[in-house]
């Protein structure tokens, strides 16, 4: 298939996208459950026909901990039993908003060939996955919030970007796969770029080692929170229905705080068993390390070690050393 818009190439349309975005955080910040915003996001993007809206919103419900019985009941949903009354609502709700204009047929093709494009979602010009990848990973990248003012330290004004950057990543778990690429960067990742760098103004660095200091600190961001997301996988037991879905909103979470309890008491388990082997004597190093070290720091919750690392690391690369 023929491209016939891409909006990666357009200042409008990209500027309307970042708007499209903004406006997708309502529900996200909302308390209407993270699977029902899936599932919502799921049937519109299969009525609208639109397969790359249905690859994003799939992978995400997945990562999310929905069941591919109940992705693959979507399409047919009113006939499925796998669904809660609230989520039959939700999706009740998206078929008639989403099939609103159906009586009116949408948009004639003679006025489509007149513009000069076609009848057909922005994601018709897409000619592969890669090109799939760069279009969601910039389309979170503008989840982060880049109207925050700048303190003028960098160091606390890039761990508080970092911080806001966490956050996003850990709505998005498969964005810690993604394989990082210099050029994967659409118009949000160049205004992430172009705000780490105004916060690094009043550091003595050349420009290439400040782009070298947004890249490992993003790299870092991505590996803290994959290693975060596999705790939380690790310590928590996903309860199945007999149909194979998930339990309830209320059960999930009461599964995710018996998981932070659970990570929480392996921290602990941690730092006794690291104190135990200090004291044996064999290892001195080990020993003055933890005996300098603040105590809560070995079982410190994940937010709280996240910001730690990043400003220690920050505080490092920010110095100038003249090279």
């Amino acid at each position: 298939m023929e491209a016939r818009l891409n909006i990666m190439a357009s200042p409008v349309a990209a500027k309307a996208l970042k708007h499209l975005v903004a406006a997708g955080q309502a529900p996200t910040e909302s308390t209407l459950p993270l699977t029902t915003q899936e599932l919502v996001k799921i049937r519109a993007s299969q009525v609208n026909g639109c397969a790359g809206c249905l690859d994003m919103h799939t992978m995400e419900a997945a990562a999310a901990g929905e069941t591919s019985l109940r992705l693959n009941l979507i399409a047919a949903w009113r006939e499925a039993t796998v669904f809660t009354e609230a989520e039959r609502a939700a999706l009740e709700l998206t078929e008639e908003g989403t099939r609103i204009a159906d009586g009116a047929g949408g948009v004639p093709d003679a006025v489509w060939e007149a513009l000069g494009t076609g009848q057909a979602s922005l994601y018709r010009y897409i000619s592969g996955r890669d090109d799939l990848l760069d279009l969601m990973t910039d389309a979170v990248a503008g989840e982060v919030d880049l109207d925050v003012p700048l303190l003028g330290d960098p160091v606390a004004d890039l761990v508080a970007l970092s911080d806001r950057t966490r956050s996003v990543q850990l709505r998005h778990p498969w964005l810690t796969d993604v394989p990082p690429e210099p050029l994967r960067l659409g118009p949000h990742g160049l205004d992430h770029v172009e705000y780490a760098l105004r916060a690094m103004t009043p550091v003595a660095l050349p420009g290439g080692a400040k782009l070298e200091i947004v890249g490992l600190t993003n790299a870092l961001i991505t590996q803290l929170v994959r290693a975060e997301l596999q705790g939380r996988t690790s310590e928590s037991g996903r309860t199945t229905n007999a149909d194979g879905g998930t339990s309830s909103t209320e059960g999930k979470a009461a599964e995710r705080n018996a998981a932070e309890r659970n990570a929480a008491d392996r921290r602990a388990a941690q730092a006794i068993y690291l104190s135990r082997a200090a004291a044996r004597g064999d290892r001195p190093q080990l020993a003055a390390a933890l005996a300098e070290q603040r105590g809560a720091e070995l079982t410190d919750a994940p937010e709280v070690l996240f910001r730690r690392t990043m400003r220690r690391m920050l505080t490092g690369l920010l110095v100038s050393d003249g090279s």
